[in-house]
């Protein structure tokens, strides 16, 4: 006999070698709080995924529209999604990733007057780990 799960019993799951982990995406991004289950990139106090969810940008479309970007949460529960310009390889906004990790002053020092790209966010995150592992 077969087991079914509900949505909410299903934290994580693996397939083709990859790890899918159960995350709510805040109101900020979405109107709603919503779960997803979200590819595991790298992280353990901070954890980045790659996300593709719904998202509700103006009145004019209710059912929203399905955005990717990149999904940081901090051991503390903050949390934010980075997303990439429209045909570009920059983010949207790096200053906002940069005061996302404010509380480390290597990665401010660092990525504070630089262009950040999409590709470079998983080792932003990783310097970011290292940074508090060593406070």
């Amino acid at each position: 006999e077969k087991t079914k799960y509900r949505p909410g019993e299903i934290k994580s799951y693996g397939f083709n070698d990859e790890i899918y982990r159960a995350v709510k995406v805040p109101v900020a991004y979405n109107e709603l709080e919503t779960s997803f289950f979200a590819k595991y990139l790298c992280g353990e106090n901070t954890i980045l995924f790659d996300l593709v969810y719904r998202k509700v940008s103006c009145s004019c479309n209710p059912e929203g529209v399905i955005a990717s970007g990149l999904f940081i949460v901090k051991s503390n529960g903050d949390a934010m999604i980075v997303e990439k310009q429209f045909l570009s390889k920059k983010l949207v906004d790096p200053e906002l990733l940069v005061e996302f990790l404010s509380d480390c002053n290597t990665i401010t020092d660092k990525y504070g007057k630089k262009k950040i790209y999409y590709n470079n966010v998983p080792q932003i995150i990783e310097e970011y780990n290292k940074c508090i592992a060593d406070k």
